[in-house]
C-alpha cells in the first residue's frame, strides 16, 4: 500500500496558524484513543491543504505522536469536489539517529521523487514544493534547528511491508557518496584549473625551476585563481540548471545566455581561448549557432567546460547529446564533439563506480556503440560539409581520434614512467582530445592521490591548466571531495558559485 499526496500547498503552518483553522467542523475527535480523521469527509479546498499538511488538527497530531500510529488520508477529485478517504494505519518509526544530515536527506528525497513526511510537535513538512523552497533558501539552517530540537518521525511512501530505515538508510548512504563525488569533480576541476594555470604557457623546464617544493606554484595558504575553463563550465552549469526539464530549445537559449554573459563579464580575463571568443561573439550577435560556430575547431574549449554534463543524472545516451551539443556551440569539429561526450561519459563512470583500472576499457566499449551514431535533433546538418559523404562518417572520424588517443594512454601506463613529460604519451592537450587523453594519463598513473594526479598533470610542456582541470575533475569525482586536501577547498576562487552547481548537481 502507497499513500498519495496533492502536490502543491501554500507554507508551513504554525502551531498557533493550526489552532486558527476550523478543523473541527471536518475532524472527528471525539474517540481519543484511536484519534481518527473521519473518512469520507467532504472538505472545502483550503480546509484540505490544512489536513494534507498535517492529517489532522494539533490535538490530533499529539495523539499521534503518543500512540505511534497514524490514519493517513488521501485526497481524491470527484466532479470537482474533494474528499478524504481514510487508509489502513501506518507506522511512523522514531528517529534515533542525531547524525542525520537533514539537508542532505530532504534533497536526496526531492531529487529520488521519494515522498517524506516530516513531523514534529509543532509543523508537518513533506517533500515537494513547499520543502524545496526550505532547502534553496537561507530557511534550511532554521529547518535544522527545528528537527533537531523537536522529536521527530518519519513516515515514506514505501510498500507496507518494506523497513523503511533499512532501505532509507542505503539509499541516504548512496546519496551521501554521489554527493561526495559530485563535489570532488567540481572542486578538483576548479583547484587543477587554479593550480594548473601558472603554467600553462611555460617550459617543462621553466615549470621545474619556478614551482615551490610542493610541486605547485601556490602555497597553502595561497588564493587558487580560476581561469577560463571552470567559469565557462560554471556557465553550462548554470544553463543545465535553468533548462532542467525544458526543451532542447530553452537549453540553446540558456547555453548561448551564460556564454554572452561570460563573453562579457569583467573577469574574463584569464587567457580565453579564441575559438570560444569569437563564436561567443557571433552568438552575442544573434547568429544561428550553426553559423556561430567554429567547424574547424577541435579544442579543448569544447571538453574543458563539460564535466557538469557528466554529473547530470540522465541516461548515459542523453548525456552524451547534451555534452556534444554545448560543445558545438563553438566547436563544431567532429573530434570537439566526441571528446566532449567521452569526458562527460567518463566522469559519470567514475560516479556510478567504474574502478579506474577499468575506465579504459568501459570508455573503449562506449566509443564502439556511438561509432557510427549521429544525433540529427542535437547537431542538426553541421555533418555536411567536405570531406564527409554522411552523418556516420563524420561522427566516426571524431570517435576514432579520441579511440587512438585512449590506446596511447593504455600503452603508457603499461610502460609508466614517473619521469615522461604527460604530453609525450596523451598529446599536449591544445586539442580536445589530447586534453583528454592526458588527463586520463595522469589521473590513472595515481588514481588515488589527488596531490600527484596534479603535480603531474601541471608539470607538462602543454595546455597545463585545461589538462589539469580535466585530471582534477577525474580524481575528485572518483575519490570524493573529502580526499581532497582541504587547503585546496579553503583557497579557490569563485567557491560560492562552485557550491551552487553541486547543490544543483548532487
Amino acid at each position: 500500500m502507497k499513500t498519495f499526496w496533492i502536490d502543491r500547498f501554500d507554507h508551513v503552518l504554525s502551531r498557533e496558524e493550526f489552532a486558527a483553522q476550523e478543523f473541527m467542523s471536518v475532524v472527528n475527535l471525539k474517540d481519543k484513543n484511536e484519534g481518527v480523521v473521519n473518512s469520507y469527509l467532504r472538505a472545502e479546498q483550503k480546509v484540505l491543504r490544512f489536513l494534507l499538511d498535517l492529517a489532522s488538527s494539533f490535538e490530533a497530531f499529539s495523539l499521534i505522536i503518543e500512540r505511534q500510529h497514524l490514519h493517513q488520508i488521501i485526497a481524491n477529485e470527484e466532479k470537482d469536489q474533494q474528499w478524504l478517504h481514510q487508509l489502513e494505519r501506518v507506522t511512523l518509526h522514531k528517529n534515533t539517529n542525531p547524525t542525520i544530515d537533514w539537508h542532505k536527506l530532504f534533497v536526496f528525497a526531492l531529487r529520488e521523487n521519494i515522498r517524506l513526511t516530516i513531523q514534529t510537535p509543532e509543523y508537518c513538512l513533506r517533500t515537494g514544493y513547499e520543502l524545496a523552497l526550505f532547502v534553496q533558501t537561507s530557511q534550511v539552517d532554521w529547518l535544522k534547528y527545528l528537527v533537531s530540537a523537536s522529536p521527530l518521525f518519519i513516515l515514506n511512501e514505501l510498500e507496507e511491508e518494506e523497513d523503511f530505515w533499512q532501505i532509507g538508510q542505503e539509499r541516504y548512504r548512496q546519496f551521501s557518496a554521489r554527493q561526495s563525488k559530485v563535489k570532488g569533480a567540481i572542486y578538483g576541476m576548479a583547484v587543477g584549473d587554479g593550480l594548473g594555470a601558472p603554467a600553462e604557457f611555460l617550459t617543462l623546464d621553466e615549470i621545474k625551476n619556478k614551482r615551490l617544493p610542493n610541486g605547485f606554484f601556490h602555497a597553502s595558504d595561497a588564493s587558487i585563481k580560476i581561469t577560463d575553463d571552470t567559469q565557462m563550465a560554471l556557465a553550462v552549469g548554470q544553463a543545465l540548471h535553468e533548462s532542467e526539464g525544458d526543451t532542447l530549445a530553452i537549453l540553446e537559449q540558456n547555453l548561448r545566455k551564460r556564454f554572452v554573459q561570460w563573453l562579457n563579464d569583467s573577469e574574463n580575463n584569464r587567457a580565453p581561448g579564441m575559438t570560444c571568443l569569437t563564436s561567443c561573439e557571433r552568438l552575442e550577435k544573434g547568429m544561428p549557432w550553426q553559423q556561430a560556430t567554429n567547424k574547424g575547431s577541435k579544442g579543448c574549449g569544447a571538453n574543458m567546460r563539460v564535466l557538469p554534463v557528466g554529473l547530470l543524472r540522465g541516461s548515459v545516451e542523453s548525456i552524451g547529446k547534451v555534452a556534444q551539443f554545448q560543445a558545438v556551440l563553438t566547436h563544431a569539429h567532429p573530434t570537439a564533439l566526441a571528446a566532449a561526450e567521452l569526458t562527460a561519459v567518463a566522469i559519470r563512470k567514475l560516479l556510478e563506480g567504474v574502478k579506474p583500472a577499468d575506465l579504459i576499457d568501459a570508455l573503449t566499449a562506449h566509443v564502439q556503440q556511438q561509432l557510427y551514431v549521429y544525433h540529427e535533433a542535437y547537431l542538426e546538418q553541421i555533418w555536411d560539409r567536405p570531406p564527409f559523404d554522411s552523418p556516420a562518417a563524420f561522427i566516426s572520424t571524431g570517435w576514432l581520434e579520441c579511440l587512438n588517443q585512449m590506446q596511447q594512454v593504455r600503452q603508457g601506463l603499461q610502460n609508466f614512467d614517473s619521469n615522461t613529460d604527460p604530453c609525450i604519451i596523451g598529446g599536449a592537450g591544445w586539442t580536445a582530445e589530447e586534453s583528454f587523453a592526458t588527463a586520463l594519463y595522469c589521473f590513472l598513473s595515481a588514481p588515488d592521490d589527488p596531490v600527484q594526479v596534479l603535480q603531474r598533470a601541471i608539470c607538462t610542456s602543454g595546455d597545463s591548466d585545461s589538462i589539469a582541470c580535466l585530471a582534477g575533475g577525474l580524481v575528485g569525482a572518483a575519490i570524493g571531495v573529502e580526499a581532497l586536501p582541504q587547503y585546496w577547498l579553503a583557497n579557490i576562487e569563485y567557491k560560492e558559485e562552485l557550491a551552487q552547481m553541486a547543490r544543483f548537481l548532487a
